[in-house]
């Protein structure tokens, strides 16, 4: 008799694929529906920082939402604190001002200080694709 418990309790099918059970389905949904971001191949290898391409990701999650509530700063900037970027993608503050050296330096994102007290906030490339696709043909990278 075989032993199915690495299949979670459901039996694969001939194929090899698992048949879908309301658990299966359940962890699936929620796997998808929350604490994911993109993440950029090309990008990451052109940075050679797999952190900047998860770090501009999240920051174009950030804008994204922003942009769709009108709470951007002069139609541009958003906030993001060290804890709240620490929070979301387990990024130390080290991690992060390498990050935001890298993405600044291949003019990805800008980041300023804004306010009483200074908080920082960024905002992402109008041009992003462009850059992104100069980037990445600069780098030779084929998918």
């Amino acid at each position: 008799m075989r032993n199915t418990s690495i299949y979670f309790g459901a039996e694969p099918s001939p194929q090899g694929f698992l048949y879908q059970n309301s658990t299966q389905i359940m962890i699936a949904s929620l796997v998808i529906a929350k604490d994911w971001i993109p993440f950029n191949k090309s990008l990451a290898v052109a940075l050679n920082s797999n952190n900047s391409a998860i770090m501009l990701a999240e920051l174009c999650i950030r804008f994204s939402q922003f942009r769709t509530k009108n709470e951007l700063i002069d139609d541009l900037f958003f906030p993001a604190t060290i804890k709240s970027i620490e929070d979301e993608i387990n990024l130390s503050k080290h991690q992060q001002s390498n990050c935001i050296k890298i993405l600044t330096d291949h003019k990805l994102i800008e980041c300023k200080l804004i306010g009483t007290p200074a908080t920082r906030h960024f905002t992402i490339a109008y041009n992003l694709d462009h850059v992104l696709d100069q980037l990445t043909k600069e780098n030779h990278y084929d998918q």
